[in-house]
């Protein structure tokens, strides 16, 4: 499966004045786009190239975090 960065469902100035243009285009045009093509590149040739990404978190092994949640923030832990 190739994995697509979907398109912002409103105009990437739709949160002017608080949020630029430029700024969505930054965040999600590059640092976002960036994810997904690490994503395809790590799982090409691999048996994860044909899951899903919900199949691919839920089969992956090993801690969730190696480094201790900073303070004042909550960390997933699984249990309720």
């Amino acid at each position: 499966m190739v994995f697509e960065l979907p398109p912002l469902p409103f105009e990437k100035n739709a949160l002017e004045p608080y949020i630029s243009a430029e700024t969505i285009e930054y965040h999600y045009g590059k640092h976002h786009q960036t994810y997904v093509t690490t994503l395809n590149k790590l799982t090409e040739g691999k048996p994860e190239e044909k899951k899903t990404l919900a199949e691919i978190i839920m089969s992956a092994e090993g801690p969730l975090s190696t480094t201790p949640p900073r303070s004042g923030t909550t960390a997933f832990t699984g249990r309720a």
